[in-house]
C-alpha cells in the first residue's frame, strides 16, 4: 500500500458495445416464439435496454433485452433502433435492425391435381406460404402407387401404377416448428386399356375366304368385356354391339365378299372389371377379285340398225356388278342389260357394208373382264336417194328454136336389191324445109323410183317469103318460146324461163329470138377431172340478119332445145346419195359418168347430151 493514498477496488473493462445479430427480423403474423435478444459487452456490466418503436405485439424485456410476444402488426417492413445504457456510467450505445413482417403459415393443396392415368407421368405440388424459414413437408394416409412426396419442394412425382382412389392429408413444418396441416385430398388414377387385335393394328390385309383373329385388352383387372361398332368384313361376326358388353372377344365366322372386296373400319371396346375401358380402331382391307368374261358371246344381225347378242355368265371369277357393250368400229349404242343378263338386243346407226365385232365387259369395284363376239355386217333394207330426170329437148324448126325438155326433181326411198330401169328420152329432129321441128321424148324411171319427164316441144313452122317466121318451142316445165315474125323466128322456151321473140322488122336487121333460161347445172369430179353439166337451155331463133343467143347446136346442155333447124339435146337422169349410208358400189348399166359431187356424195348420171337417148339400170 501506497502511504497517503486511500484503499480502493477497482476493474478494468473495455468500453460499452451493443450487440443486435442475435435478434430474429423475420417476422409472421401471430408469431409468438424465437424471437431473440439485444445484448451489450463492456461497460459496467449491468445495463438496461430501450427502442423505438417495435412492430406491433412485440415487447422488449429492458433488463436483459429479450423480446417476446404475439405479432399482430401489419406485414412490411419496420426498422427499429435499440439502446443500451450503462446503469453506472450512463453511457450508452445504439444500433438498428429492420424486421419484416410476414403473414402466418399456410399450406395449399389448390394446384394440386388429383387425377392421373396408369402408366402416365405425373407431376403436381403442394405449397407453403408464410412463416418462418424453410418448410418441410410431409403426409399421412397414402399417396397413390408410384407417385413420391419431395418433402423439401412440395412436389408430388412418378408414374403411377395401380388404379383406383387413395387418400393423403399433407403437413408443413415452417423453422420456427410452426405446422399446419391440410384437409384430406382424394387422389383418382384411371386405367386406360390396351386393346389389340391378333391379326395386327392399323390396316389389315385380309382375303375372301380367310378368318379373323382375336381382339384382347391388357392394363386393367380382369375379367375383361368387349364390344365393336363400325362395319366388319362381310361373312364375319362380334359379340356384342357398343355400348352393350360381351364376354368373348373373337371374331367368328370368315370374309365373304364374293370377291368384290372392300375396306371395312370396326372399332373394339374393351372393359375391365373396375369399368375402366379401352378402345382402338382397326381397317380390314379385304383383297377383292374380278370378274371373269362370258363365254359363248354370238353376235346376229336382226336388221340394219340391230344386232341380237347372245352369251353364257361365266363361272368363277369376282360377282359382276354390271354388263356394257360396245362395238369396234365404235359407235353409240342402245341395249338394256342387268348383272346377269345372258342376251341384248343391241340398236345402233350402223354404216351398211361396215363390218362390226361387240364387246361385252362384265364389271365389279375390283375391275372387268370382256369377251369380243364374231363379225357380223349389218346391211340397210333401203337407202334415200336424190335424182333429177330430164326430159330430151324438142327440135328446132324453119328460123325457130326448139324448147327444153321437163325437168323434174326429188328424192325416193330405194329397196335395196330391187331394180330401177333408166330411159332417157331422145332429142326431137327437124324434118327440114320450111316445117318445124319434133318434140323431145320424155325420160322415164321405173322400179324402185318412178319418175317421168316429157320432151320439149320442137320450134313452129313459117311460111315462106317475107312471111312471118314460127314461134320457138315451149318447154317442158310448161314455159312459152319466143314469137316469131317476118324475117325471124323466136326462141325456144329454156327449162327456167320463156324463149324471146325475134327483134327487127327488115331483111337486113331482123334477128332471130333468143332461147329461154337454163335451169342450172350439176357438178361432177371423177378420175380425171371435173365439170359442170349444164340442164335444159332454150334453142335460139334465125333471123335474116343474125341469130339470137342460145345453146348453140345440137341444144348445148341435157334436155336442150335445139338451135334452128337442129335437133334437140337428150335427156338425162341423175341420182346421188351419201356415201356415208351406203359405202358400197351399186350394180349399174348404161353409165355415162360416175364420180363425187362438190358435197362429197356419190353421183351416177345416165344420158348423152346428144340427141339421141340412152337406157341403163342401177341396183343398190
Amino acid at each position: 500500500m501506497i502511504p497517503g493514498v486511500i484503499a480502493s477496488s477497482w476493474r478494468l473493462t473495455g468500453p460499452l458495445a451493443i450487440i443486435t445479430s442475435n435478434v430474429n427480423t423475420v417476422l409472421y403474423t401471430h408469431k409468438t416464439t424465437n424471437f431473440g435478444y439485444v445484448s451489450a459487452t463492456g461497460g459496467s456490466t449491468v445495463y438496461s435496454f430501450s427502442s423505438t418503436a417495435l412492430p406491433t405485439g412485440l415487447t422488449l424485456n429492458t433488463s436483459t433485452g429479450y423480446l417476446s410476444g404475439n405479432i399482430v402488426a401489419a406485414t412490411g417492413s419496420y426498422t427499429v433502433t435499440f439502446t443500451v445504457t450503462d446503469v453506472s456510467t450512463s453511457f450508452t450505445k445504439q444500433g438498428s435492425v429492420t424486421f419484416t413482417v410476414t403473414t402466418a403459415l399456410a399450406l395449399s393443396t389448390a394446384s394440386l391435381n388429383t387425377s392421373g392415368s396408369v402408366g402416365t407421368t405425373y407431376s403436381s405440388s403442394i405449397s407453403a406460404t408464410g412463416g418462418a424459414g424453410t418448410y418441410v413437408y410431409s403426409y399421412t394416409g397414402s399417396l397413390p402407387s408410384g407417385l413420391s412426396l419431395n418433402t423439401s419442394t412440395g412436389a408430388i412425382t412418378g408414374t403411377p401404377s395401380v388404379g383406383g382412389t387413395s387418400s393423403a392429408t399433407f403437413k408443413v413444418t415452417d423453422a420456427d416448428s410452426n405446422q399446419v396441416t391440410s384437409s384430406s385430398v382424394t387422389f383418382s388414377i384411371t386405367v386406360t386399356l390396351t386393346v389389340s387385335d391378333s391379326d395386327g393394328s392399323g390396316t389389315i390385309v385380309k382375303a375372301d375366304g380367310s378368318t379373323m383373329g382375336t381382339i384382347s385388352a391388357t392394363g386393367g383387372t380382369g375379367p375383361y368385356t368387349y364390344s365393336y361398332s363400325g362395319n366388319l368384313p362381310t361373312g364375319t361376326n362380334f359379340g356384342a354391339t357398343y355400348p352393350s358388353y360381351g364376354s368373348s372377344g373373337s371374331i367368328t365366322g370368315t370374309v365373304a365378299t364374293a370377291g368384290a372386296g372392300g375396306t371395312f373400319t370396326v372399332t373394339f371396346y374393351a372393359k375391365d372389371s373396375l369399368g375402366n375401358t379401352g378402345q382402338t380402331t382397326v381397317t380390314y382391307s379385304v383383297t377383292g377379285v374380278a370378274p371373269n368374261a362370258v363365254t359363248g358371246l354370238t353376235a346376229t344381225v336382226t336388221n340394219s340398225t340391230t344386232v341380237a347378242l347372245s352369251w353364257s355368265l361365266p363361272t368363277g371369277g369376282g360377282p359382276i356388278n354390271s354388263i356394257s357393250i360396245s362395238s369396234t368400229p365404235s359407235i353409240s349404242l342402245s341395249y338394256s342389260t342387268t348383272s346377269t343378263s345372258t342376251s341384248a338386243s343391241v340398236t345402233g346407226s350402223f354404216v351398211p357394208g361396215t363390218s362390226y365385232t361387240f364387246t361385252v365387259t362384265t364389271t365389279n369395284g375390283t375391275g372387268s373382264a370382256n369377251a369380243t363376239s364374231n363379225n357380223v355386217t349389218p346391211a340397210a333394207t333401203t337407202l334415200t336417194v336424190n335424182y333429177i330426170v330430164v326430159g330430151g329437148g324438142g327440135g328446132g324448126g324453119w328460123y325457130t328454136g326448139g324448147g327444153a325438155g321437163q325437168v323434174v326433181t326429188g328424192s325416193g326411198t330405194v329397196t335395196l336389191g330391187s331394180p330401177i330401169s333408166i330411159s332417157t328420152g331422145a332429142g326431137g329432129t327437124y324434118i327440114g324445109g320450111q316445117n318445124g321441128g319434133n318434140a323431145g321424148s320424155a325420160t322415164v324411171v321405173t322400179g324402185g323410183i318412178v319418175s317421168t319427164a316429157g320432151g320439149g316441144n320442137g320450134g313452129a313452122s313459117g311460111s315462106s317469103g317475107t312471111g312471118n317466121k314460127g314461134s320457138g318451142g315451149s318447154s317442158g316445165n310448161g314455159y312459152s318460146g319466143g314469137a316469131g315474125a317476118s324475117y325471124r323466128g323466136g326462141g325456144g322456151a329454156g327449162a327456167a324461163g320463156n324463149g324471146a321473140a325475134g327483134t327487127g322488122t327488115t331483111s337486113a336487121n331482123s334477128i332471130g329470138g333468143n332461147g329461154g333460161a337454163y335451169w342450172g347445172s350439176i357438178y361432177i369430179f371423177f378420175p380425171g377431172g371435173g365439170t359442170y353439166l349444164p340442164i335444159g337451155y332454150g334453142g335460139e331463133g334465125h333471123g335474116t340478119a343474125g341469130n339470137g343467143n342460145g345453146n348453140g347446136d345440137l341444144g348445148g346442155s341435157y334436155g336442150g332445145g335445139g338451135a334452128w333447124e337442129q335437133q334437140g339435146s337428150g335427156g338425162m337422169v341423175a341420182f346421188w346419195w351419201s356415201s356415208s349410208n351406203y359405202p358400197g358400189t351399186p350394180s349399174t348399166t348404161g353409165v355415162q359418168f360416175a364420180g363425187t359431187d362438190g358435197s362429197g356424195n356419190v353421183i351416177y348420171i345416165w344420158g348423152s347430151n346428144s340427141t339421141g337417148g340412152s337406157s341403163g339400170t342401177i341396183t343398190f
